[in-house]
């Protein structure tokens, strides 16, 4: 997992883009000169080449020419249009779904060269390349300088189990069709900011070897638990999961009062649990495990099949917490079932077919 995004970081792409306009203003050449120069007429809307920028992966087209900075700058063949991301930020801690908007655009009005934001479509949910849960929203922002005019059309992505949120943009002058909409460029956007539940448990089984344990978590939402490894025609239970992860985690926890669990409580016992981790003996030798790796799992048990194949689905569900920490070293989940105080070891193995 990368380190995690602390605080607010900023990049000053319209500032580079100021640069662009003034050059071409000092030239004195038209669009039409610099495209004719610069670039071949040629439509890909194959996006297969990726641009990594700091936690940040999406794609491009082969003959997307780069603007030659250090930029994510990339004109589109044949045209003087721009597509980049130019924000890349977190929400400050007082920050919640009501004001994602206020806040974000108010960032971007302060911080970027831009003479006017404007929400043309509402926050709307949205679920990113990577499986992240997240929010949408279509700005559009207005910039001007050396008689030019530009419009943005800017995609907003909130992923908002990491607070934090990132505009892409397709920059281009008034009366100029857009070749591409930002949204196809956005539908590829990848984003490393630690684990999620989908790259880090869905689509996966883990097995405790002592226990003869193995829960599939089928995918993003449901799970079987097997009790017989070797026979999972019999003694399984299943129903569905939520995933909660660091900060996340405590929170969740300390909303479910049944358990007698407080934020304070978890972490004033924080240091004892990940002190185990650093000492040698079972499976904790050379492991390495930060407070952000505690992670909380909401199992509601929808019903089971015993030893002898009888289904028993249950009238209503049954929610069972188990609490610990994700091992990134081994991909392997310490989880305590806070029902029976029973401690978990359970390692990642593939899909289970």
């Amino acid at each position: 997992m990368n380190k995690s995004i602390a605080g607010k970081m900023r990049v000053f792409f319209f500032c580079a883009l100021m640069i662009f306009i003034q050059l071409i203003a000092m030239t004195g050449c038209g669009k039409t000169d610099i495209v004719q120069e610069f670039h071949e007429p040629i439509v890909d809307n194959d996006l297969v080449v990726d641009v990594v920028w700091h936690d940040i992966t999406f794609k491009v087209g082969e003959s997307w020419e780069h603007t030659g900075s250090e930029s994510c700058m990339y004109f589109y063949p044949g045209t003087d249009i721009l597509y980049f991301v130019s924000v890349y930020a977190t929400f400050g801690d007082h920050v919640n779904e009501e004001n994602y908007i206020t806040y974000a655009v108010d960032y971007i009005r302060d911080t970027e060269s831009v003479d006017s934001v404007l929400v043309t479509e509402s926050m709307v949910p949205y679920i990113t390349a990577d499986g992240r849960d997240a929010f949408i929203s279509r700005l559009r922002l207005t910039q001007s300088g050396n008689g030019l005019e530009l419009i943005h059309d800017a995609d907003l992505v909130i992923i908002p189990d990491k607070n934090f949120f990132a505009l892409f943009n397709v920059v281009y002058e008034p009366g100029e069709t857009v070749p591409l909409d930002i949204r196809e460029v956005v539908d590829t956007a990848t984003f490393d900011l630690g684990p999620s539940v989908v790259n880090l448990v869905a689509g996966f089984s883990f097995y405790d070897e002592d226990w003869e344990v193995l829960i599939d978590f089928t995918d993003s939402e449901k799970f079987v638990t097997y009790l017989d490894y070797d026979n999972r025609d019999i003694l399984y239970s299943y129903g569905t999961y939520e995933f909660y992860m660091g900060e996340d985690a405590k929170e969740h926890v300390s909303e479910m009062k049944e358990y007698g669990l407080t934020k304070e409580e978890i972490e004033e016992v924080m240091p004892y649990h990940l002190s185990q981790y650093s000492e040698i003996g079972n499976h904790f030798q050379g492991e390495r495990v930060e407070e952000e790796d505690y992670i909380a799992i909401v199992f509601e048990l929808e019903g089971a099949v015993d030893e002898e194949g009888n289904e028993k689905v249950y009238d209503e569900t049954v929610s069972v917490l188990y609490i610990g920490f994700y091992i990134q070293e081994y991909d392997a989940l310490h989880l305590l079932n806070c029902r029976t105080y029973h401690w978990y070891y359970l390692e990642k193995e593939e899909t289970l077919e």
